[in-house]
């Protein structure tokens, strides 16, 4: 158990510390157009805008600073497949009410508080008879003009996670039969939508962190977190997902693959 543990945290540690935070997504072929798509989606108002992924720290990890964004001014609702109850080998005891507690904090620092758990099975999310029928009258409940999750026909070339695929693969689905949705697709190799968070990178930094911070009830050696990440002076900021596009003046920023889906 300690030895388990131990390689747990210094795996969190390393994550924590890597410039940009961790698994980098593709740069757009057209930044000066992408940066044009991303203040087009940011000027969208009064819509409502799901998004459809599998754990806590999903949507903060890619999307956490464009979602923060776009609750200003719009309704902002996450769709959760699991809890994240597998998480660090399900070495915390009551993971997944942690997680989901941690993610309720995390959305309120971000501005969003509608948050649903559907608490299908962490690791299971593919085999899950339910999940496609529960995202589709998520669908139905809110009626979303625009929806965030993964991208599944251009994924990104690193960590293909089946949970992740799951939620993507439903979410479009009843995109492209419904219609009138435009798919904001996180964790691609073709992205051609920047969104620069430089205005609430502090917020989702802090967000994001927050979340990772269900390590730190791990037995034995959880208490070792909060010190080892400050090895080397001042505690590292994590952000997540960060895209550097200093060709359009982008030093945080969030990428996607936008389809258009039209009316049916």
């Amino acid at each position: 158990m300690l030895v388990v543990g131990l390689l747990i945290v210094a795996a969190g540690v390393t994550f924590a510390l890597r410039p940009g935070g961790g698994l980098a997504d593709a740069a757009p072929a057209d930044p000066d157009a992408a940066k044009i798509a991303g203040e087009r989606l940011l000027a969208s108002r009064d819509a409502t805008i799901l998004v459809v992924v599998a754990h806590p720290d999903d949507a903060e990890y890619w999307a956490g600073g464009t979602l923060a964004l776009l609750a200003r001014h719009n309704r902002v609702v996450l769709l959760m497949g699991t809890s994240g109850d597998k998480g660090d080998a399900g070495l915390v005891p009551g993971l997944g009410a942690i997680r989901e507690r941690l993610q309720r904090e995390a959305g309120r620092i971000l501005g969003y508080r509608d948050i649903v758990f559907l608490r299908d099975p962490d690791g299971g999310l593919a085999a899950s008879t339910a999940y496609p029928g529960e995202v589709r009258r998520a669908f139905a409940t809110y009626r979303p003009t625009i929806v965030v999750t993964f991208d599944i026909a251009e994924e990104a070339a690193v960590y293909h996670h089946p949970d992740h695929e799951a939620a993507g693969r439903a979410a479009t689905a009843v995109a492209n039969d419904l219609g009138g949705i435009t798919l904001y697709l996180i964790h691609t190799r073709a992205p051609d939508v920047v969104i620069d968070y430089d205005a609430v990178r502090t917020e989702k930094a802090r967000a994001f962190t927050l979340l990772g911070s269900y390590r730190d009830y791990a037995p034995v050696v959880g208490w070792l977190n909060p010190a080892l990440r400050t090895i080397g002076g001042r505690r590292p900021l994590s952000y997540g997902g960060r895209a550097v596009l200093p060709s359009v003046g982008i030093s945080y920023g969030e990428l996607f693959r936008e389809v258009v889906v039209p009316k049916r």
